[in-house]
C-alpha cells in the first residue's frame, strides 16, 4: 500500500507500478537507470526485452496515479539520458 500525506492511494497500484515506487523509494533522490528499473519491475527480463516505450508508459501511468492525490507535485523526475528519481519525502 502506498500513502501520500496519510492518504491511501485507491484503487491500489498495479504490481508494476508498486515495484517501481518501491525501487525509487529505496533511496529518494537517487537516480535509477532504466536497467535498474527493468530489474526491479520486470525481474528475469533482459534489458533488451523491455522497450523504452514500456518504461515510459509505466512512468506516465504512475505519475497520473500519484497526481490523483497531489496534482501540483511531480513525484517521479526524469533525468534525461539516464533514468528516474523519486522527488518526494511523503510517499
Amino acid at each position: 500500500q502506498i500513502y501520500i500525506h496519510g492518504q491511501l492511494i485507491t484503487p491500489a497500484l498495479s504490481n508494476q507500478q508498486y515495484q517501481m515506487v518501491e525501487k525509487l523509494a529505496e533511496q529518494p533522490g537517487k537516480v535509477f537507470s532504466r536497467s535498474e528499473i527493468i530489474e526491479a519491475v520486470w525481474p528475469g527480463e533482459s534489458a533488451e526485452g523491455v522497450t523504452d516505450d514500456a518504461i515510459d508508459a509505466l512512468v506516465r501511468r504512475l505519475r497520473q496515479r500519484l497526481a490523483e492525490l497531489e496534482p501540483e507535485h511531480n513525484f517521479i523526475v526524469t533525468v534525461r539520458g539516464y533514468g528516474f528519481r523519486l522527488d518526494n519525502d511523503v510517499v
